[in-house]
Formats: C-alpha cells, sequence, structure tokens
C-alpha cells in the first residue's frame, strides 16, 4: 500500500513537471511569435516610408520634369529695351527696371511695339527695394495691367495713402491684379523722409507732401524747396499742425532746407516766408527780427525734439559771416525752460546742413545732459570729422549757455572715457592727433601725436613728437613709420586708422 502512494507521488510529480515544461514551451513559443511579429510590423511600416518616399521623389521629379519643359517651351526672350518675357509675362529683377516701368505707365508708352506697358502682365523675379517717391501709375495714367509677385518683396518707404499692401505704390481705377506679392512699407514707423520740391510741379509735390503727412503722422520729413516762388503757405500751416500732433520723446524732426543756396537774385522769397513762424507766434518773432536785421532770406529751419525739449535751428543768408540760431523751450531734467536765443558760429566747411541734429550728451561732465549739436560732416581720403557745437545746462538757472570751448572738429567721439579726439594730416609731411578733455571747466588740449616726415624719398622716415599740455615729453625718430606710434602709444591707437 506504501509502495503504490510512492508510485502515485512520483507519477503527479511527473505530469505536473510535464505540463510545466509544455507550459514554458508555449509560452516561449508565444513570446518569439510575437518579437517576430512586431518585427514583420516594423519592417512593413519601413518599406511603406520608403515607398511613400520613393513616390514623393517620383513626384517631384514629375513636376519639375513638367516645369523644364514649361520653361523649354516658354523660352526667356529679351527685348532691346532691357525687359525680358517669358509665355508673354514681363520679367522684372532689379529696381531699374520697375523705374522704367513707372516711367513708361506714366507717359501712356509701350513696353514693346503693339502692347501698352500699363495693360501687359508682369512677374518679379527678384525681392525689390525702392524709393520712397515711387509710384506705379497715377489717377490720369493708372495701371491696368497684372503683378504676380511670386512670393517675392517689394521694400521701401511708400508715401502714398495707403499704409499696406500694393496700394502703397500702384496707382489704379480698379482694373490692376496683384498676387502673391509681400509689401513692406517702412513708412508704417516713425520714418525719415525727403521730398524734393521743384519749381516744375511745386504745387503738385506740396499737395502731396501734404498727403503723406496726414496719412503717416509718426513720419520725419526732410523738405529741399528749390522754387522761391512757389507758394507754400499750405505746406507751412500744415507743418505747424503736424508738429502740434507729435508724441512727448518721439524723436519726430521736421527740416527744410532752401536751394539753391545764393539764387534768390534779392527778389521776393515768398516760398520762405511762410516757415518763419513754424516755432510758434514768439519764435516767429524772433525769425523775423532776424531776417529783418540782416536784410536777408530764410535758408533753413528745423524742428525737433529732444526728450522735453523742443529745438527750432534756422540759418540766413546774407551775410559774408555766416551765423545759424538756435531757440529751446520746454522741459530739461524735470525743470520748465523759458524760450531761450542762441546766436552760433556758423560751420567752417558745410553750409547745407543735411546732416544737422541735435542729442543729449554729458559734454562738460558734471553729470548733467548738456545738448551736442552735429552741424556737419565730411568723409574723404584725408579720414573723416564732424563739426560739432555744445550747449551746456544750468540747473541752478534752468537755463543753457553757449560752450564755445567744445572742439568744432573731431573725429572720435568718446565721452564715455572723458576725451574727445581730433586726428588731421597737414598734405603729405605731417600727420597729428589732438585729445581734449575738461580742463577747470573748459576744453584743452591735454595730449597731441605729432608726425613730421624727414625724407621724400623714404615715406617710413620721420620723427614723433610726443605733447602733453602744451609740452614736449618725449620725441622718437621713426623708421617704420606710423606703425611704431601704435606700439609707443596703444591708448592712441586711432592714430594708425587713416
Amino acid at each position: 500500500m506504501r509502495t503504490k502512494k510512492i508510485c502515485a507521488k512520483m507519477a503527479f510529480r511527473a505530469v505536473a513537471a510535464g505540463s510545466f515544461l509544455a507550459a514554458f514551451i508555449c509560452g516561449y513559443g508565444w513570446h518569439r511569435c510575437a518579437i517576430e511579429k512586431d518585427k514583420l510590423l516594423a519592417e512593413n511600416i519601413k518599406q511603406k516610408k520608403q515607398m511613400d518616399d520613393y513616390e514623393e521623389e517620383i513626384a517631384g521629379y514629375i513636376q519639375r520634369l513638367a516645369e523644364y519643359e514649361r520653361v523649354e517651351e516658354e523660352k526667356v526672350e529679351w527685348l532691346e529695351n532691357g525687359f525680358s518675357k517669358q509665355g508673354g509675362v514681363y520679367l522684372i529683377g532689379k529696381s531699374e527696371q520697375m523705374y522704367e516701368l513707372a516711367e513708361l505707365v506714366a507717359f501712356g508708352s509701350q513696353i514693346e511695339p503693339g502692347i501698352v506697358a500699363a495693360k501687359a502682365d508682369y512677374r518679379l523675379v527678384n525681392d525689390l527695394e525702392l524709393d520712397d517717391w515711387f509710384r506705379l501709375g497715377s489717377k490720369s495714367m493708372p495701371f491696368r495691367g497684372s503683378l504676380d509677385g511670386d512670393g517675392h518683396t517689394i521694400s521701401g518707404l511708400f508715401m502714398s495713402q495707403s499704409e499696406t499692401g500694393a496700394e502703397c505704390f500702384l496707382v489704379s481705377d480698379g482694373k490692376a491684379r496683384t498676387e502673391n506679392l509681400i509689401v513692406e512699407n517702412g513708412m508704417k514707423e516713425n520714418s525719415e523722409v525727403r521730398i524734393d520740391i521743384s519749381s516744375d510741379e511745386g504745387s503738385k509735390e506740396i499737395r502731396e507732401a501734404i498727403g503723406v503727412l496726414r496719412t503717416f503722422p509718426q513720419c520725419s520729413i526732410k523738405f529741399r524747396i528749390e522754387d522761391y516762388y512757389v507758394d507754400t503757405s499750405v505746406l507751412a500751416e500744415d507743418l505747424t499742425e503736424h508738429w502740434a500732433r507729435k508724441e512727448e520723446g518721439a524723436g519726430q524732426f521736421i527740416s527744410v532746407n532752401f536751394l539753391p543756396e545764393h539764387g534768390c537774385e534779392g527778389k521776393n522769397a515768398v516760398s520762405m516766408k511762410p516757415f518763419a513762424g513754424l516755432f510758434g507766434e514768439e519764435g516767429g518773432r524772433i525769425v523775423e527780427a532776424v531776417l529783418e536785421k540782416e536784410e536777408s532770406f530764410l535758408a533753413f529751419i528745423r524742428l525737433e525734439q529732444i526728450e522735453g525739449l523742443e529745438c527750432c535751428t534756422f540759418a540766413v543768408h546774407g551775410k559774408e559771416d555766416e551765423e545759424h540760431h538756435l531757440l529751446l523751450r520746454g522741459q530739461w531734467e524735470g525743470k520748465e525752460v523759458d524760450l531761450q536765443h542762441f546766436v552760433i558760429p556758423h560751420a567752417e566747411y558745410g553750409k547745407t546742413y543735411h546732416n544737422y541734429y541735435i542729442e543729449r550728451e554729458d559734454v562738460n561732465f558734471d553729470g548733467k545732459g548738456d545738448l551736442l549739436i552735429h552741424e556737419t560732416s565730411s568723409w574723404g581720403s584725408g579720414g573723416s570729422f564732424g563739426e560739432y557745437r555744445a550747449i551746456t545746462w544750468e540747473a541752478d538757472k534752468s537755463r543753457f549757455v553757449y560752450y564755445p570751448s567744445f572742439p568744432e572738429v573731431l573725429n572720435v567721439l568718446e565721452f564715455d572715457r572723458g576725451r574727445v579726439l581730433c586726428r588731421g594730416r597737414l598734405g603729405w609731411e605731417q600727420e597729428i592727433v589732438e585729445e581734449y578733455r575738461v580742463v577747470n571747466g573748459i576744453y584743452e588740449e591735454t595730449r597731441r601725436l605729432e608726425l613730421k616726415r624727414t625724407s621724400p624719398e623714404d615715406s617710413t622716415a620721420g620723427v614723433l613728437y610726443y605733447y602733453e599740455m602744451g609740452k614736449l615729453i618725449r620725441a622718437h625718430n621713426l623708421t617704420r613709420g606710423t606703425e611704431e606710434a601704435s606700439e609707443l602709444y596703444p591708448d592712441l591707437s586711432y592714430w594708425s586708422k587713416g
């Protein structure tokens, strides 16, 4: 009986072990099947992606082939006037071509025999940057063709009655068609624009200028009036309103130049008179008094805003030694500034005011903001320089004073280092670098490098003199020219910069 029980147990154990082994084998097989299944699925996904990429590549080849066949069919044809066309569409790839097209449209001309330019089809092949007086079409000669931008951009300072879209520069009667064109009009921001008013179409240009000011009230504008006898009263009134609407701290300006500068010939220059009152009644009385006293005429006037301060600069012609004038009023460093009038010596080299502006700067290094006048600048083979004037602030008296000791001609301004530099050349044989600092409240020359060449046969030979406060400190015979100057005095490395 005992033996039978033992045998039964052994049989049971054998069956259990077999069952476990079978289950293990089946489970392992299922696991392997799952792995193989995942591998097959991954392989199928990979093959499908490869097939999709292959089909996409084939589609690209087909598209490029079709484009190639279209280009081959529509060969680019060049015209004698510099334009080209493809499939009946004229291609524009340069700004000069767009200017030429505008002229053809303005005069109702044909772009080629039998095809009116204003009614033809055009396509851009490049981005274009146009000037700020560009018009394609006009009310009398509207553009009625099509302009396909082909995804390209036309940018500029477009002074039209629209801020965005093709209407910035394209004048049509509703029959023009544009597509795929990106237009960037910089006039939407605070921009600087120059407008010339000539004797030919003075009234028309004045009307357009007024339209610009009303459409883009944030723009800063430069006028150059070349006709002394055109009626500018409406323009002056609109400029006065434009200035009154300015935003505090916007840095806007209005600048008017009258050219040619000495072409008035003593006649009644009616175009200048309305601008005398741009700075209000009190400022207008000062301007008119100066003009009457000098028996002269207005040559330049500019309004600009530096933070809370309003500045008006004007210049007159008629004197041998010319001067310009500065009017100030407003707020400065939290204090009210009553109207002040300064008479400032004219620049020695330039009298056109093309680069004139005023900025805030601590001119005398007393920790208070002053006014630095950038009067003119020059670039040439002998180096570049700027001409300056300075007006300093007296906080205890709430007023400004003219600061005559500020060097008038400079190359480098380094107010952060408490100095300014001037570099010059006297012919071939002499070069000078001057450093100025404020000493006892006024600008004085504190250091000076002077190179004098001694041998015309050897351009590297010369003597370098080094001065401090007007006293000669050292002298060096040079054999390597200006390079040694930089090595001797690294702090004045500007010596070797042209």
